[in-house]
């Protein structure tokens, strides 16, 4: 599963800056792989009324 970069409490800001573009550029292509298959998953679940439940 694709997921962003979280940063990690406590790293040094001279590590933090320095992963800080390749985190960026991986976050960035993490989102835009999902967005669309989530709102795929979205209309799914709007149109099959999947998630209504029966009295």
């Amino acid at each position: 599963m694709l997921t962003p970069v979280k940063t990690v409490k406590g790293m040094p800001d001279v590590l933090r800056k320095f992963d800080k573009a390749a985190n960026d550029l991986y976050s960035r292509a993490a989102s835009k792989i999902r967005q669309p298959i989530e709102a795929l998953f979205s209309w799914i679940i709007e149109k099959s009324d999947i998630q209504k439940t029966n009295p």
